[in-house]
């Protein structure tokens, strides 16, 4: 190990001390100062502004249902049937009832119609939206509005041109990607190209949404750090309470990191931040400090206080916690080095180099070092192909 020691020491003592100066740092400001940055207007809004599913998040507005397409007598039951203005597009229409505008009846989509034999016979359907002069395919369905809204579903991946980031948000992966155009917008996508949350300019305000079936994983948070990042000056038009909550989280995760990494503790030798200060923006945390909490990785132990750092590409640290208040070699426990092999897939790493004081600190780096590999689709190998 001593032949990387001076690269593993300049590497780590760099990643624990420092950060981007020309970035906003939520870490630099207390919690009510970061809040009033976020929204400086102090603008709040109820819990049901701004909701949004998948389905309102991808519905495709290009299917234009604004033409009335008529009312009709069916037996004793009024009807409205509501389709396209076709103009060359594929006919599309729905049929609900005058006095039930929730329950969908039958309609039809790229040539062919949809209808529930449970609420409307055949042949009403088809008289009704006319299903023989426009040669539509006949298709019974059990459940029709499921059927319906995933239907009414368009993918927008192909507006958003540049991939950000992909990350692996319980057994799925998400797509962060970017819209180039003069907004810059973002847009999370599931692995059916779904949009599950965006970051966007609306009027001249941040508004940032998650689909409820995907609150509570994460994304919200990524967006936000991602969008600030990307836009330190635009202000958020105001809080929901889930929105201040989230703000809340982003900031107290940065604050956790600073703290982790020994940021605070160098800011202070140097100088540049006093001791009143920092235990001024540590006191807005909601709870007691854990100063490995937001790392990559943290493996406790009874003997050693292990953390990792890795690079994000092929490299891995395993170190003491003790090491972020004394820069003493002997907190360095393991180093990992991984390479691409010219024979090898294109998901496929090799160790190159690793160092590391014991066996258990050899097992506790690589199994971190495969976990974290395993998220980003990468396979570690330990022999040459």
């Amino acid at each position: 190990m001593k032949n990387y020691i001076d690269l593993i020491e300049n590497v780590l003592s760099e990643a624990t001390n420092d950060y981007d100066k020309n970035k906003v740092q939520p870490a630099l400001m207390t919690r009510e100062e970061y809040l009033s940055h976020r929204n400086p207007r102090n603008i709040s809004h109820s819990s049901s502004s701004y909701q949004n599913t998948i389905a309102s998040l991808n519905r495709d507005y290009g299917l234009n249902l604004n033409s009335q397409g008529g009312t009709m007598l069916i037996g004793s039951d009024r009807y409205n049937l509501i389709g396209n203005d076709l103009e060359g597009n594929e006919y599309f229409a729905v049929l609900k009832k005058s006095d039930d505008r929730d329950t969908i009846y039958a309609f039809s989509k790229d040539g062919v119609m949809y209808y529930d034999p449970m609420l409307i016979s055949k042949n009403n359907a088809v008289r009704a939206l006319d299903a023989d002069f426009h040669d539509l395919e006949i298709q019974p369905v059990k459940y029709i509005k499921n059927l319906y809204n995933q239907m009414i579903l368009k993918s927008k991946i192909d507006d958003y041109d540049e991939l950000i980031k992909r990350m692996k948000v319980d057994d799925e992966y998400i797509q962060i990607r970017k819209r180039n155009d003069e907004f810059g917008d973002l847009a999370a996508f599931n692995e059916d190209d779904m949009v599950v949350a965006i970051a966007q300019n609306e009027w001249g305000a941040v508004l940032i949404s998650v689909a409820e079936e995907y609150k509570g994983k994460g994304i919200g948070q990524v967006m936000q750090i991602m969008y600030t990042d990307m836009y330190p000056d635009r202000e958020s038009g105001g809080f929901t309470p889930s929105g201040l909550e989230n703000a809340v989280k982003v900031w107290e995760k940065e604050v956790k990191k600073f703290s982790a990494s020994g940021i605070y503790s160098n800011l202070i030798r140097k100088g540049e931040m006093s001791k009143e200060r920092v235990e001024k923006i540590l006191g807005g945390l909601s709870g007691k400090v854990n100063y490995k909490a937001n790392l990559p990785k943290v493996i406790p132990q009874r003997e050693k206080d292990y953390m990792v750092y890795y690079n994000g590409a092929n490299a891995f640290i395993l170190y003491d916690k003790d090491y972020l208040l004394d820069h003493d070699l002997k907190y360095i426990y393991a180093y990992l080095h991984l390479e691409k092999k010219p024979t090898a897939k294109d998901n496929e790493l090799y160790v190159y180099r690793f160092e590391y004081e014991s066996d258990k600190d050899r097992q506790t780096l690589f199994h971190i070092a495969i976990q974290q590999m395993d998220s980003e689709d990468i396979v570690v190998k330990e022999d040459e192909p």
